[in-house]
């Protein structure tokens, strides 16, 4: 089932209207510190410093993809290269900084930066990953 938020999905969780839900380790962080969730596996070949005690779905025999969660600002297509670059920079500057890193991974998520070009090349390997998963479970509709 599909929330509009992270937020959303977590609270339909907790309050029992769905069993599980499938998301980044930072949208059931707080609630699994909490001890509210319970993380029963991670998408990754390794274990995630935020959830140590969780194992891997490779880890149980499964042959999956890694997955992570990458947050991107995006801005219009029409945007002017120059702004796109400046706000480019100013992020890199930003995703540098002690602080700022020490709030994201307050929140349960690794601190990285990855260039526009790069956040590009995710998405379309992704995108291609999951395209056929998608269009097996609609054909079973």
């Amino acid at each position: 089932m599909h929330y509009n938020s992270g937020a959303d999905k977590v609270s339909a969780l907790i309050s029992g209207e769905i069993d599980f839900a499938l998301g980044g380790v930072a949208s059931f962080f707080a609630q699994y510190k909490a001890g509210d969730v319970r993380v029963l596996s991670v998408v990754d070949d390794q274990v995630s410093s935020f959830t140590p005690d969780v194992p891997t779905l490779r880890s149980a025999g499964y042959d999956v993809e890694p997955m992570s969660s990458n947050f991107t600002i995006s801005v219009p297509a029409t945007t002017p290269p120059a702004v796109v670059a400046a706000l480019e920079s100013a992020l890199e500057k930003a995703a540098q900084n002690h602080d700022v890193q020490e709030k994201i991974r307050a929140s349960g998520t690794q601190p990285t930066w990855i260039s526009g070009k790069d956040v590009s090349i995710l998405w379309e390997k992704r995108e291609t990953m999951v395209k056929p998963i998608i269009q097996e479970v609609l054909a079973q509709k």
